[in-house]
């Protein structure tokens, strides 16, 4: 029987052997004069494709056979990393006492030791870090490991890459700080450990968003609190002018909204289109926001930059309940817009009776 005559993808009996674990195979084929190293067509050895599945005896059997350990696939995956991406530590140890290099990235510059963090395989990384992988090491988007276990919540490993010396603060191509990430992903344990370890909260995207709104984008109350329990700027805006209580106005998030005017949110402050939390409230029909708003002396006749009043907003969607708080706290009924669109107009042109009523009364 022909050895080396393989399938149209490339693979070879080694190659379909290594893959099941067929150890007694193997070693038969290897006797006869198997080609240890041969490839398939995207560069996938045998012995690449039994750290894949965890295939210890066959990995041994194969490196005693001198199988390149160099060798990656035409994505440039290594055997280590695969190995570390599964959580084979047995396997990842066999490869690092036979010279696999710990530090090997593929094609998009992923480390072995991201792709351990990634996938959450605590002992995996406790092994790679002590045999000297590189914890600076960022792919190709900037992601460090400490990001990447961040954004997946995995404290155990988030602890052990700060006790190796991570920077807390390192940002991805985007700005995006680990901080950041968690607050996004509503990991408040993970947000509690980077901040203990000197994470800044102010840190900023390159669109200007801040830890704090991430948590208010994603409805994360608890991690707002804790970023304003460690001094973050409550009042922070992101580059289109968006302070955290804008996005929480306009979200809905009530619980945040309190918290956030209990920690001095400014209610007046707009965006660059003339828009302040409250009129993002209004236009979205939030009403309990809107009662906490009018608590703090938001302004009831305040326009955005085209002219449009919180009233007018209210009418034009039919917020009833809404058009008679803010009539309840004395707006302008007949306040019109720069084209001299009254509330009542709006409210007729888009037939909103209740809305209506409450305008005439």
């Amino acid at each position: 029987a022909d050895i080396s005559l393989c399938t149209k993808n490339g693979n070879s009996p080694l190659f379909i052997a290594c893959q099941n674990g067929f150890d007694n195979i193997v070693q038969l084929l290897l006797k006869h004069g198997a080609e240890v190293n041969f490839l398939n067509k995207t560069l996938t050895s045998p012995l690449y494709i039994a750290c894949k599945h965890g295939h210890n005896v066959t990995v041994q059997s194969l490196l005693e056979n001198d199988a390149d350990i160099s060798l990656c696939t035409k994505t440039g995956n290594s055997p280590l990393f695969i190995a570390c991406q599964n959580g084979f530590d047995n396997i990842v140890q066999l490869l690092l006492i036979h010279g696999a290099e710990v530090n090997i990235l593929n094609k998009t510059l992923t480390s072995p030791l991201y792709k351990a963090c990634e996938h959450g395989h605590n002992s995996t990384v406790q092994f790679l870090l002590e045999n000297n992988a590189d914890i600076s090491l960022c792919t190709e988007t900037g992601n460090s490991p400490l990001f990447i276990a961040c954004q997946n919540g995995f404290d155990n490993i988030v602890q052990l890459l700060l006790i190796h010396g991570a920077e807390v603060n390192i940002l991805n191509k985007t700005l995006t700080s680990p901080l950041h990430i968690a607050s996004e992903s509503g990991h408040v344990n993970t947000v509690r450990l980077l901040l203990k370890n000197g994470a800044k909260a102010s840190l900023s995207t390159e669109m200007g968003y801040c830890p704090l709104h991430a948590a208010c984008i994603n409805g994360h109350d608890g991690i707002v609190e804790l970023l304003l329990e460690f001094n973050a700027d409550v009042n922070c805006s992101s580059e289109n002018g968006d302070t955290p209580l804008h996005i929480a106005c306009q979200n809905g998030y009530d619980s945040i909204v309190q918290v956030l005017l209990t920690n001095g949110a400014e209610v007046e402050l707009s965006n660059k289109s003339g828009s302040t939390p409250s009129q993002m409230a209004y236009e979205n029909g939030h009403d309990t926001i809107v009662l906490h708003l009018l608590k703090h002396e938001a302004n009831v006749d305040k326009c955005t930059n085209a002219g449009t009043c919180p009233l007018f907003l209210a009418c034009q969607k039919g917020y009833s309940r809404i058009t008679k708080l803010l009539i309840e706290n004395d707006a302008n009924v007949n306040l019109c817009n720069s084209e001299g669109v009254s509330p009542l107009y709006i409210a007729c042109q888009n037939g909103h009776d209740k809305a209506l009523q409450i305008l005439l009364n």
